[in-house]
């Protein structure tokens, strides 16, 4: 298969957002460095759509280019973290079966957790983890700690505000952290009013690698996080990790950092990170844009080329396809309408 050129499907935000739309930035950037990038689908030979961004506009794309060769990028399990979602990954399932020729899972925690959830593979598959842009996300900007008397600074990030992300954690934290000993530092929304921690509005990110740098340890808190571009961002800036033993964590921090069950407990492996703290950061795993921006576009070329040789059949909308689309929406519709009124009698 020739060469082709890839569209990415997916509504960009400026500034700071979500970590989809800071990864699919810069994987967006990658492939234009690299001349794979089209600007129009009608000139890709690949459109890779995204999870959290499903909508029923993807069936008519699919209909207008069939030849085309859609890969997934799969997020989630979503219901893990966000109530009320197991019908947005249900719907991400479906569309996944009738349009993707090819699926990207953010890790393996990622891929056997929707398989959980009911998903089936139908076509190629891939575990490939998320990169920051490392001109900006780097340690080469940290600052050297020469006193081990100091104070080890603590800092945790989060754009979305939702509970899931950790922040019971680090209310915990909050509470319960010798302050004497440690500073730490939130940046971003939060639910949640703190007493000792120093908060910092969400940043964009060049800001957020010019404060990241200042830190020691970054505090992972999340729940079921399928691979948190918010600790890749700061263990390429060069910052151990104490974390959560949930989601991807294990997987991406390798052995970069501690893990612990809880809050208590991770207040425990805190005091142990920090005796041994040059000890762990010789271990930080770095994630480069150049080696996962490759992975994504030669898993492409291979999908596109059992496509092409006949190894797999490549993904055709049928009537039948259509139709359980339509049905899928309508019951969809149907449920949370129901769930409306449900909510709204409970609430009088």
């Amino acid at each position: 298969m020739k060469a082709g050129k890839v569209y990415i499907e997916y509504q960009f935000r400026e500034g700071p957002y979500g970590g989809a739309n800071q990864f699919l930035k810069c994987l967006r950037d990658y492939l234009v460095r690299e001349g794979h990038y089209s600007e129009t689908p009608e000139e890709a030979d690949f459109i890779l759509i995204n999870h959290t961004n499903i909508r029923p506009a993807l069936m008519e794309l699919k209909k207008k280019h069939p030849e085309k060769v859609f890969i997934h990028r799969m997020d989630g399990p979503v219901a893990k973290h966000r109530r009320h979602s197991k019908i947005l990954d249900l719907q991400s399932f479906f569309l996944d079966k009738i349009l993707c020729d090819g699926t990207v899972f953010q890790s393996r925690w990622t891929m056997e957790s929707c398989k959980e959830e009911g998903y089936k593979e139908t076509g190629k598959a891939a575990v490939i983890h998320n990169a920051p842009d490392p001109a900006i996300f780097s340690r080469s900007k940290r600052e050297k700690r020469v006193k081990s008397t100091e104070k080890c600074r603590l800092v945790s990030t989060s754009w979305s505000d939702n509970w899931n992300k950790g922040f019971d954690v680090l209310q915990y934290l909050d509470e319960h952290l010798d302050f004497n000993r440690y500073d730490l530092t939130f940046i971003g929304n939060s639910p949640v009013e703190f007493k000792n921690i120093f908060r910092i509005p969400p940043l964009n990110s060049r800001d957020l690698a010019e404060e990241l740098v200042k830190y020691d340890v970054f505090v992972a808190a999340s729940k079921s996080e399928s691979c948190s571009n918010s600790l890749i961002e700061a263990l390429n800036c060069g910052l151990a990790a104490a974390a959560r033993e949930s989601g991807c964590y294990r997987e991406v921090i390798k052995d970069g950092g501690v893990l612990a069950k809880d809050a208590e407990e991770l207040l425990e492996k805190l005091d142990y990170l920090r005796e041994r703290l040059q000890e762990y950061q010789a271990r930080i795993p770095f994630y480069d844009i150049e080696e996962i921006g490759r992975d994504y576009y030669t898993f492409m070329e291979e999908v596109g080329e059992a496509v092409e040789s006949g190894k797999q059949t490549g993904k055709r909308l049928s009537g039948r396809n259509i139709l359980e689309w339509n049905i899928f929406v309508l019951y969809i519709r149907i449920r949370d309408k129901l769930n409306r009124m449900l909510r709204s009698v409970k609430g009088r």
